[in-house]
């Protein structure tokens, strides 16, 4: 006879693996069976003490973990419980000096949360106690009514749908909710992988599903996009293996080409089936991966049998999981260093109770650990809200004090803030009003060689503790720029590079973080091949703005919008639609040029030398500008690639040089020491671009005084600088050596972004 476990999701709530037999649906961990023994009913009123001996305190408050699911395998179930023991162990089981914390666990692993619930209820009517937990939809559902009518507080429960989230003063919510890792997802595939389609998958009929997948449609319509393709059935009850719905579902979303899918399912057959069937399939075997945490479990297991089953291999980074909290070999983070020092304590006092030992670095199970880390952070609030003994007079006390305006500070985590109900218009004045969620941050996570989960460069994603429910946030269409950098090209290599850092330090400033809507990515290129691989890009990924440098043929690519560009050799500015110019153009640099010439030195004839594809309509520009100010223009050589610049320049005079090359800059130097009564002018993308060579060519020389260019910026490198934007650029940028002109400008560039 068969029979079916019915799985809702939550972390550490999840099984390792499912497998479907004749007549038995068991739950494994890395392919061993559950430790875990059956348990008589009578049993539920035996709950064993497992703390520690302490000192004596004045009020000793009992907590009871539900930090467990019946249906987990019990290594994952003591990973969160062992965290949370290892919190309260490092401050000798006592919350304050005169309050003791008493932890009482369930007697077996095996009974569901509500069952123990409704145990702990009838053996402490009317006294304060603490609920721990309890883990998955369901029993925080189910468990609602019974802490409700007992005036009693679930601390820290665990689930995987939006859909058991809102106002509750009954359940005290301390991990960011699934809103808010659908946001981080969809986030970071359309800003951060630009994915032009992007599918999604759910099923009907569970705890969580239709709400995320509705929220999906509406962030994405924001954004003036929508979903490429869904996947979206009835769930399997029970489940008879992969039938003709899910095959006609399957091809529909097959046939769309998904470059990613966003997977909010809970963890049972039927989105297993999906897993393996994604892999298996060419048209979505490349496909990238986008699920919430409460999948992580499932994942890690699946996806590996589903690309041996194949034959494929492990792409790193293919596969993005979110995580509410950091992992525990987040060492970046100072709460998870002093995590790792609680561990390590309470696992030499107490060893064999999870996966890691006392010497542990808690990089071989990022699973368990990111677990662990969650029980802990749970002792550290738990202890914090616990901390103050008027608050622990009763169960109403103690609820009403947890929504006292209040806030957790675990050194840099942050949790809360939370709130009550409110009184008259206390809101708008700045009070949290009926917030029972306090997660404000999710950890963007991949999946990487052997099968390790690694934090993502950019990817943690913080919400504003005013935003108590992250389902009314919405996402605003990023600004998605390019950047190319042409490796073949030693000319412009360290300019591009130069520019690149400029605007990395823009967008990594609080501000920019904050606005969260310029997102810049470099590319590499051949020198050859720069038009065709920005085709290549718009076709696939989304693409808002080209910056920094551009040849012409990449300019004459439509359906792309370029932002200043910045040219090898000049050009006259362009009057395309998609073109826009932040610096002054050529023509405005000429202008001012000839205007400061005329200005400063009478009526004498200046000269010009110009090199480039539009020497022609350059020259043309230069006459008609030197007409303007009723000036005579005295000769204008053409160069060519390999001519050098002094060959023409005159002995005495004013000098437009345009179109130079790196051997240039020296030659310009030593002309000017010899004839000391010329002046050069120069453009200043030829400055720009060329900004090492002329500082070398002129490091100590008088002569940089008669070197002269025209520019909208500020001194780059000024001291002490009156600029607002130099004084923003040189506190992001704070290594003097990188005070370049394409630097700052590709810093002011981001900043107008």
């Amino acid at each position: 006879m068969a029979f079916v476990v019915h799985l809702a999701g939550a972390i550490g709530g999840s099984p390792r693996s499912l497998r479907a037999g004749n007549s038995v649906l068991s739950v494994t961990r890395r392919h061993r069976p559950l430790l875990v023994a059956l348990m008589l009913p009578l049993a539920l009123a035996l709950l064993s003490l497992t703390t520690p001996a302490r000192a004596q305190g004045n009020v000793t408050v009992k907590v009871y973990s539900l930090l467990f699911d019946h249906r987990a395998n019990e290594e994952d179930n003591e990973a969160m419980n062992a965290g949370f023991n290892a919190s309260m162990a490092s401050r000798q089981w006592m919350a304050a000096p005169d309050v003791n914390v008493e932890l009482i666990y369930p007697p077996s692993y095996s009974v569901p949360n509500e069952e123990v619930l409704r145990s702990v209820v009838e053996q402490n009517k009317g006294e304060l106690i603490i609920i721990l937990g309890p883990i998955s939809d369901a029993s925080v559902t189910r468990s609602r009514e019974l802490l409700r009518k007992e005036g009693l507080v679930a601390f820290g429960p665990v689930a995987g749908s939006s859909a058991v989230r809102g106002w509750d003063p009954n359940i005290y919510f301390i991990q960011t909710s699934p809103a808010a890792e659908l946001l981080a997802l969809l986030r970071y595939a359309v800003s951060r992988l630009r994915l032009r389609r992007l599918g999604f998958m759910y099923l009907q009929g569970t705890s969580f599903g239709d709400g995320d997948y509705k929220q999906a449609v509406e962030l994405m319509s924001h954004m003036g996009l929508q979903l490429c393709g869904v996947f979206t059935k009835n769930r399997s009850s029970p489940f008879t293996g992969v039938d003709n719905v899910f095959e006609n579902v399957w091809e529909q979303f097959a046939a769309t080409l998904p470059q990613g899918v966003l997977l909010f399912a809970p963890p049972i057959e039927d989105t297993v089936a999906f897993i393996r069937r994604m892999v298996a399939d060419n048209r979505t075997r490349k496909s990238f991966l986008l699920a919430p945490s409460v999948l992580e479990i499932v994942i890690a297991n699946e996806w590996s049998e589903a690309l041996a089953a194949v034959g494929a291999p492990l792409v790193p980074g293919q596969v993005l999981l979110t995580g509410t909290n950091p992992l525990a070999t987040d060492t970046e983070y100072h709460a998870i260093k002093r995590f790792q020092r609680d561990a390590r304590a309470y696992l030499r006092d107490n060893p064999g109770v999870t996966v890691f030992n006392a010497t542990d670095d808690f990089d071989h199970d990022d699973i368990d650990g990111a677990l662990m880390v969650y029980g802990w952070i749970a002792g550290e609030v738990l202890a914090q809200a616990l901390s103050g003994r008027q608050w622990l007079r009763s169960r109403e006390a103690f609820m009403e004090s947890l929504y006292n305006q209040r806030r957790y500070v675990i050194d840099d985590l942050v949790i809360g803030d939370f709130g009550g109900n409110c009184k008259g218009d206390a809101g708008k004045h700045g009070a949290v009003c009926q917030c029972n969620q306090g997660g404000n941050a999710v950890y963007m996570k991949a999946l990487v060689e052997n099968y390790r989960f690694v934090t993502l460069q950019n990817g943690e994603v913080y919400f504003a503790s005013s935003h108590c429910y992250s389902d009314d946030i919405r996402l605003d269409a990023p600004l998605s720029g390019l950047l190319f950098y042409v490796w073949d090209d030693e000319t412009t290599e360290e300019a591009i590079i130069s520019f690149a850092y400029g605007m990395m330090g823009a967008t990594e400033s609080t501000e920019m973080q904050r606005l969260d809507r310029f997102f810049f990515h470099a590319l590499a290129t051949s020198a050859a091949e720069g038009s065709l691989t920005l085709r290549r890009e718009l076709d696939t990924r989304i693409v808002t703005a080209v910056f920094g440098i551009v040849d012409d043929a990449m300019l004459a690519t439509p359906d792309v919008t370029f932002v200043d560009p910045i040219t090898v050799t000049p050009h006259l500015h362009s009057s395309a639609r998609n073109v826009i110019h932040l610096s002054p153009t050529l023509e405005q640099q000429l202008f001012v040029t000839v205007g400061y010439i005329v200005n400063s030195s009478g009526a004498g004839t200046f000269h010009a030398a110009i090199r480039g594809n539009d020497t022609h309509v350059i020259e043309d520009m230069v006459r008609k500008t030197a007409v303007t100010f009723d000036r005579s223009l005295g000769t204008v050589a053409t160069l060519h690639d390999h001519t050098s610049a002094t060959d023409i320049m005159p002995h005495e005079g004013d000098v437009l040089l345009i179109g130079l090359t790196p051997s240039d800059p020296l030659e310009v130097a030593k002309h000017l020491d010899s004839y000391t009564s010329v002046r050069v002018f120069v453009p200043f993308f030829d400055v720009a671009l060329l900004y090492d060579e002329f500082v070398r060519a002129f490091r100590n020389r008088s002569s940089a005084a008669r070197l002269l260019f025209a520019t909208s910026l500020p001194h780059w490198a000024e001291e002490g600088p009156l600029s607002e934007t130099v004084r923003g650029f040189h506190n992001m940028v704070p290594d003097r050596t990188k005070w370049t002109p394409l630097a700052l400008l590709g810093f002011a560039t981001a900043r107008a972004m």
